[in-house]
């Protein structure tokens, strides 16, 4: 879109021509002046517009400036933003009219309404930033399209509803412990809700209550795939949108087995194509929980098997970087490994499987063998999870002092090397692989068995198939994925079912499936309510404020409204939010278990990525962010190298998806985020670096390493304490932290930076002359022995470079050269010429020619004397630069 400008002064004082555009404005201005008075000049304001040419021979005028432009409408940058923006305010304009014209809103309703459409359009025009709901700072082009989309979705979808009732189609009779899902009261109730939620867009947008619409749809695919499909968490929306897919394809296939089994009139379980389905359902949960959900390193293995012949074959030491980060080729050797090796186990594990449950072995022995499963997975679990843990943990049931398993770092002061595996560590890791590959898959294996009756007599094949293998693969892969809260909804779901519901039931496999989903958003709503009761306790408040002090008594008639939001923030897995850090607490809008949605990836600057023309100009290497990003990187690359390894040693303690841990020591602190936690795989974020010297790195390492073993009181005095026990009042402060310490020591392979200055070390002028002379010594040698020597010789641009130091007279005076310091150093001249620089250098450079075996010519006068002393130049100015920087700093 281009724009003509133009702008016209008074009385024929000046003419100046403005052209401008969408990106800036550009003057070009030629003024002829006439001497009029000075009242004339001081009343002469210039009058600014845009010519915008709606047709070749039509333009219109835009009494606009560029800045006054800007504030009145967003700027898009690409015609595709252009496009959909128009294509959004359509939508919205048709939409709305087909919801008044269908009679949905009446009256001030229908005022509302359009306030609500107009809002939704006027937002694509000028959208509000920052957004309350925008994840980022700043001007964010994302957050703009959301209300017109949300406001798209929901009038289609209240346009189905009302589509469902009038054709007053026949629901199916879908019944879940005698309870109806799928009723026309339900279909109603929907349709005023969607109404009622239309029209409060307003204050829901106002108040941030809805993300953006790409949040909203990783956090809306991530739940799908969690809840239903038993799927782990994500790492963006293309990675949501992969692994919504993949399972989806893998519900497909494992559907189509199923209905060739139990199309059969006979006993299904029975029917070996049953057990055929059983192999197949087991393989699938074992691969799909080994499987990551970023899927940028299976594509690009893909790519590079396809698309190889089609490369272009160029020559690579010419296009080859210098460094080249090992990573990638890492984890692509590795990725391949896994392949291979799961490969080799699916085909064992679905012989194996298939080989069990053909034998009839789950149908001769129940229940006998369904109650031994159960039972060896809870006390299983038990051990497991609850006891080897705590005996484990930095303070065991926050009553004892001390770990009861100790690692043998635990009484080193100083850890000098990689920590042992000790024989706990061992156990643990082959009771969880025990657990994992074998009690759960024969317990869900019995409760196939058992269950396929009942669920496909109540659904149907087709629905039975459907109800089979959702719930077979929600349990059996997060089975695989982490079974630490496995035994505890196993036994809620015996016993509950078994002694305490009394209403219709339905077969083991549903009633686990729905027991994993209640038992996750119950212990996430106690999570929850702790935090807020510790957070809110009148002895734990932190009266920074006179809004503290205000809050603080206030908040307690809003208590019930508080645990209200707990409650809908439990099930929506939402974050709650402190207000301004009181007691008063405000659900935030959803977001996946990935809640930091934009990656900060600091990058390291040095020699292998920043040219030296930058580093000659401006230390780049110097500041904090590069300080930062040597840490982040070191700290990165540690834990992706033994994360996982000692989570499954048992190190951590229990780890969930979701969890957040500080990495405190000494000198620097870190935060921790694990985002994805699978079977043999982890994905973690790694945050909020702090380093030695500043306050909150000081007051968290003070309360990680607070000695409350120490403490000896109980209420208001000292009796001491049981040997190996913690006080009274050393205990009762542990349960009111909302954190506690996983482990007081925890190896991990670190890094650190000391200040050794050359300056003290080479104070004295003929260490600091021996040392460039050698530094320049060290230039020449790889000069002549590259073998881009001859290369960079035939290029025209090194030859028009070099030109001028072929005069024998060419002298570089940089402040930089000292007489004192470098050996070819020309007082004549004051600096360093060429005559000089040969007559200390030219012998050791047709040295190093004659040791090389190059056929050059190597004179004083030859080009490769040119080469060499401006290289060293440059290699000097750099050394001056560096060594200035870091005494300056």
């Amino acid at each position: 879109m281009a724009m003509a400008a133009a702008s016209s002064g008074v009385g024929g004082a000046a003419t100046l021509s403005q052209t401008a555009s969408s990106q800036d404005t550009e003057l070009d201005s030629t003024c002829h002046m006439r001497f009029v008075g000075s009242g004339t000049l001081r009343g002469s304001k210039p009058r600014h517009y845009y010519r915008f040419r709606l047709l070749p021979c039509k333009s219109i005028k835009v009494g606009f400036d560029r800045l006054a432009l800007i504030t009145v409408l967003d700027r898009n940058l690409t015609a595709m933003e252009n496009i959909l923006s128009v294509v959004l305010a359509i939508l919205v304009a048709v939409l709305g009219a087909l919801c008044l014209s269908r009679g949905f809103f009446q009256d001030i309703y229908s005022f509302l309404f359009c306030f609500v459409m107009a809002s939704c359009q006027y937002c694509l025009l000028k959208s509000v930033q920052p957004d309350a709901a925008s994840p980022t700072h700043g001007y964010n082009r994302v957050v703009l399209y959301s209300r017109p989309v949300y406001f798209c979705l929901c009038c289609s979808m209240l346009m189905l509803v009302q589509f469902l009732i009038d054709s007053r189609v026949e629901y199916p009779h879908v019944t879940l412990y005698g309870v109806r899902l799928i009723t026309a009261a339900a279909v109603t109730w929907a349709r005023s809700f969607l109404i009622v939620f239309i029209l409060a867009f307003p204050v829901t947008f106002s108040l941030g209550l809805l993300p953006q619409i790409n949040t909203f749809v990783t956090y809306l695919l991530e739940q799908i795939d969690m809840n239903l499909f038993g799927g782990s968490a994500t790492t963006g929306l293309v990675s949501a949108v992969y692994c919504i897919s993949r399972s989806l394809a893998f519900v497909v296939f494992l559907f189509g087995l199923a209905y060739v089994a139990l199309k059969e009139g006979h006993n299904p379980s029975q029917h070996i194509m049953f057990s055929l389905f059983c192999g197949f359902l087991v393989t699938s949960c074992y691969l799909l929980s080994r499987s990551a959900s970023d899927p940028t390193i299976l594509w690009n293995l893909i790519k590079r098997h396809l698309w190889a012949e089609n490369a272009p074959t160029g020559n690579a030491t010419d296009s080859a970087p210098e460094y080249v980060d090992p990573l990638p080729a890492k984890l692509e050797k590795t990725f391949r490994a896994r392949l291979r090796t799961d490969a080799i186990h699916c085909v064992f594990v679905a012989i194996f499987v298939f080989a069990v449950h053909v034998s009839t072995m789950f149908s001769a022995l129940q229940p006998y063998l369904e109650m031994l499963l159960h039972g060896t997975a809870v006390v299983w679990g038990l051990l497991l999870h609850y006891c080897l843990p705590q005996l484990r943990k930095q303070l065991p049931w926050l009553c004892c002092s001390h770990p009861i398993l100790k690692s043998s770092e635990h009484q080193q002061f100083e850890v000098r090397e990689p920590a042992r595996v000790m024989w706990f560590e061992k156990l643990q890791v082959w009771m969880w692989f025990i657990e994992k590959n074998l009690i759960y898959p024969l317990l869900f294996l019995s409760a196939l068995s058992t269950s396929t009756p009942d669920i496909i007599g109540r659904f149907g094949v087709a629905g039975g198939c459907l109800v089979l293998v959702v719930c077979g693969l929600k349990c059996l892969r997060s089975a695989f994925n982490d079974p630490s809260q496995h035994f505890l909804v196993l036994l809620f779901t015996t016993l509950f079912f078994s002694y305490d519901y009394r209403g219709p039931k339905e077969p083991f496999l549903i009633n686990y499936f729905c027991c994993l989903f209640v038992f996750s958003k119950v212990y996430e709503l106690l999570l929850k309510i702790s935090f807020i009761i510790t957070y809110i306790a009148p002895w734990q408040i932190t009266w920074g404020s006179a809004f503290h002090a205000f809050a603080q008594p206030f908040s307690v008639p809003h208590s019930a409204m508080l645990f209200v939001q707990a409650i809908i923030s439990a099930i929506l897995s939402t974050p709650l939010s402190p207000v301004l850090g009181s007691a008063i607490f405000f659900t935030s809008y959803v977001r996946p278990v990935k809640f930091w949605e934009r990656d900060y990836n600091t990058k390291r600057v040095d020699h292998s990525n920043t040219r030296l023309s930058s580093q000659l100009e401006r230390n780049p290497g110097s500041d904090d962010n590069n300080l930062n990003s040597i840490f982040y990187e070191h700290l990165t690359r540690s834990l992706q190298q033994s994360l996982y390894g000692d989570l499954a040693l048992g190190r951590w303690g229990n780890v969930t998806q979701g969890d957040c841990f500080v990495l405190a020591s000494d000198n620097l602190n870190c935060l921790l985020h694990i985002i994805e936690l699978a079977n043999g795989l982890v994905t973690f974020q790694l945050r909020g670096l702090e380093f030695r010297g500043t306050y909150c790195q000081q007051r968290e390492v003070e309360a990680i390493s607070e000695g409350v073993e120490e403490d000896e009181g109980c209420c208001c005095c000292e009796p001491g304490r049981l040997p190996h026990l913690l006080s009274a009042n050393a205990a009762f402060g542990q349960r009111w932290l909302a954190w506690q310490v996983a482990a007081a020591r925890y190896v991990l392979e670190g890094y650190s930076i000391s200040d050794n200055s050359a300056v003290s070390m080479l104070q004295v002028f003929e260490l600091r002359k021996a040392l460039v002379t050698y530094y320049v010594k060290a230039i020449v040698y790889y000069t002549v022995t590259s073998s881009h020597l001859e290369e960079w010789l035939a290029l025209p641009a090194v030859r028009d470079a070099l030109h001028p130091t072929l005069d024998r007279n060419y002298t570089d005076v940089d402040p930089v050269f000292n007489m004192n310091i470098d050996e070819d150093y020309d007082f004549r001249a004051s600096g360093i010429s060429r005559s000089s620089f040969c007559n200390v250098y030219l012998d050791w450079l047709q040295f190093c020619v004659a040791r090389s075996g190059k056929n050059l010519e190597h004179d004083r006068n030859s080009l490769i004397v040119s080469l060499c002393f401006s290289l060293s130049l440059l290699a000097r100015r750099a050394l001056g630069t560096a060594s200035h920087n870091s005494f300056s700093s």
